[in-house]
């Protein structure tokens, strides 16, 4: 019964995919991501493709979707990365012809597809602020239930779909203490996925308090903006925690004047002062800094001198194949990864892949570490280029916290892998091109331009 109502609310999400206006899509969209946990399939394949098939075809519905690919930011970014997937599909032994081509197509497809899609789909849009204040009500939503799940201890639609698709419940065993810290995940599968997540909403909550021009009521940006932050502490990630606070060290000081530096100082002084204050604040900090002062030999879970060690073991596996790598999905068929811990064949000392790094030197190489640091710098340089030729504060606000955005998350994935977190990055990542080329560019009148955020 729950799997045939599981089936039909995705269904129903996929439907609003098609037939939604165009912002509206896009919210859809991100919202079936964010519920969909990784593992359920439909007719033998991943939920989440059928989802993008849904999306697809509103392009086909509506005339000229594909043409508009031409004036797509950066294209030959992504023209290059695409075929180096190919390359590393097409030197992999061990697969047969068609695979060889399948292989790499899909996986573009469903890490990479739906950044160009949502560009697509928003290519007419004049106007992105309903997006980010309805991202705004999602973190409320989602805050609300982490909250409840911390202090009931238990994640009710997580079990659920574990229980019905007979996935691991990794939301319940982190809720217990797993490694020795409880952590939350809300609606969501994993904890650091929903600490990445919850950066990205922290980010585009503090650019709609700064932008708020009364759109929405400022007393429920607050709102948001505090269960998302506490949220983000509940999550007990280190790297979380140190990705929010770079976050918001780039933003706030690549802008600074005068009445900026009197803020930030005031609130460091006051955040001082908490963390001196308050016990569990102090403990947070106390654990960043043994982090890197001594490589976490004072608390449980990952540390530096754990990753040097998967770095190590996988040098092992890049010299195997260097160039090209050793292809999609070998850590799982080569090397043996399985989630459940019982059931690895692979060494104990890759541990979880705590690194994007380790996968792309295992399965992708050369090839795929170049693509990667040629796709992440274009969108870097992008925003950063548009934020020096834009005049209207808010505009470079947003320009420069989607730079700072793409930069935390770089980090995060090098600190604990991508957590299946790539079609969710590149979805924000179209909404940003999307609106950037629109804000930059001389056909559209100011007086648009001046509405669109």
């Amino acid at each position: 019964m729950l799997t045939s109502l599981t089936y039909l609310f995705f269904s129903f999400i996929a439907f609003k995919t098609i037939k939604g206006n165009l912002q509206n899509k896009v919210l859809w969209f991100i919202f079936g991501i964010l519920l969909l946990p990784p593992g359920i399939n439909l007719l033998g394949k991943p939920l989440i493709w059928f989802f993008l098939l849904a999306f697809t075809l509103s392009l086909f519905i509506n005339n000229k979707g594909f043409k508009k690919l031409k004036h797509l930011p950066l294209k030959k970014h992504f023209l290059f990365y695409f075929v180096c997937l190919m390359v590393v599909g097409l030197f992999d032994s061990r697969l047969n012809n068609f695979e060889k081509i399948i292989r790499p197509i899909l996986y573009f497809f469903e890490n990479i597809w739906p950044c160009l899609l949502v560009y697509l789909v928003l290519f007419n849009a004049k106007e992105y602020k309903k997006i980010y204040i309805y991202l705004s009500y999602i973190g409320l939503f989602l805050g609300l239930y982490g909250i409840f799940c911390y202090l009931t201890k238990t994640n009710i639609y997580i079990t659920a779909m574990s229980d019905e698709f007979k996935l691991r419940n990794l939301a319940i065993e982190y809720l217990s203490g797993l490694d020795d810290r409880v952590r939350i995940s809300s609606f969501l599968f994993h904890p650091f996925l929903y600490g990445i997540l919850l950066v990205f909403l922290i980010g585009y909550t503090i650019f709609l308090y700064q932008n708020n021009n009364r759109i929405i009521n400022k007393n429920v940006i607050l709102l948001s903006l505090t269960l998302l932050i506490i949220n983000l502490l509940l999550t007990n990630s280190r790297t979380v925690i140190f990705v929010l606070l770079l976050q918001i060290t780039f933003y706030f000081f690549l802008q600074v004047n005068s009445k900026n530096i009197l803020i930030i100082a005031s609130g460091a002084v006051f955040g001082l002062l908490l963390i001196f204050f308050i016990p569990a604040l102090k403990e947070k900090t106390d654990l960043l800094f043994d982090l890197f002062q001594s490589g976490g030999s004072k608390v449980e879970g990952s540390s530096v001198e754990m990753r040097q060690g998967q770095l190590l073991a996988s040098f092992k596996y890049f010299f195997q194949n260097p160039y090209t790598g050793n292809g999609f999905g070998y850590i799982y068929e080569g090397i043996g990864f399985k989630t459940e811990i019982a059931d690895r064949n692979s060494g104990s000392e890759l541990f979880a892949f705590e690194s994007y790094f380790f996968v792309l030197l295992i399965e992708q190489g050369v090839a795929g570490i170049i693509s990667n640091i040629v796709l992440f710098f274009g969108l870097i340089t992008y925003s950063f280029k548009n934020y020096n030729s834009l005049l209207l504060l808010n505009h470079k606000r947003f320009v420069l916290l989607s730079a700072v955005l793409i930069i935390c998350y770089l980090v995060f994935i090098l600190g604990t892998g991508t957590i299946n977190s790539l079609p969710l990055f590149f979805s924000f990542m179209g909404i940003s091109l999307s609106l950037q080329q629109k804000l930059v560019s001389k056909g559209v009148p100011n007086h648009i331009k001046a509405n669109l955020i």
